[in-house]
């Protein structure tokens, strides 16, 4: 005979209640997600994917570059990816007030893989993310992911960029985003 097995279940008011110990405290369905404080070469790669998504925004568009970023709906979701793009007619607002998330990048960790994968790139999608990249930094490869459309689309070499409603900007070269890590 065999058991269910069930996990305490936390809100975001709980987690936000907490400390600050250094370690990231995520939500997906009010399941509990720990990571520790990210790697130096983490680090360097969201900055430098930051950075290249950061140039290639058009001046006054009202889409901007969070790094970290947050995506807060209460009462059982809060995810922080390591760079997030939004659009918001005022940066003077909260990031539960946000709403249109343009894309969610996550940089692979040794402790941070099996999560980014299998449980926050679906739930940035059902929360209606328009677009969602996983980056292994291993590998120095972008797995891309959209709703309704493919799931983990690799890229090795240029990494395509557009906003919405298509509007193209010139690729990343991946190259310059993983020289030396």
């Amino acid at each position: 005979m065999s058991m269910a097995v069930t996990a305490r279940r936390f809100t975001v008011d709980e987690v936000l209640s907490w400390p600050d110990d250094g370690n990231r405290y995520e939500l997906v369905d009010g399941v509990l997600i720990v990571t520790p404080a990210p790697v130096p070469v983490h680090q360097v790669v969201a900055f430098r994917l930051a950075t290249a998504i950061g140039r290639r925004l058009p001046p006054k568009s009202g889409v901007y570059v969070g790094t970290p970023g947050e995506i807060l709906i209460r009462p059982d979701l809060k995810m922080e990816p390591d760079v997030l793009v939004f659009r918001t007619a005022s940066l003077d607002r909260k990031w539960e007030e946000i709403h249109d998330h343009l894309l969610a990048v996550e940089v692979f960790s040794p402790s941070s893989r099996i999560q980014d994968r299998e449980l926050k790139r679906n739930a940035y999608l059902q929360v209606g993310v328009r677009e969602v990249w996983l980056v292994d930094p291993d590998q120095k490869m972008v797995f891309v992911s959209r709703p309704n459309g493919p799931i983990d689309e690799p890229h090795d070499r240029l990494l395509p960029w557009r906003l919405p409603p298509g509007d193209t900007a010139d690729p990343i070269v991946l190259e310059e985003i993983f020289t030396g890590t």
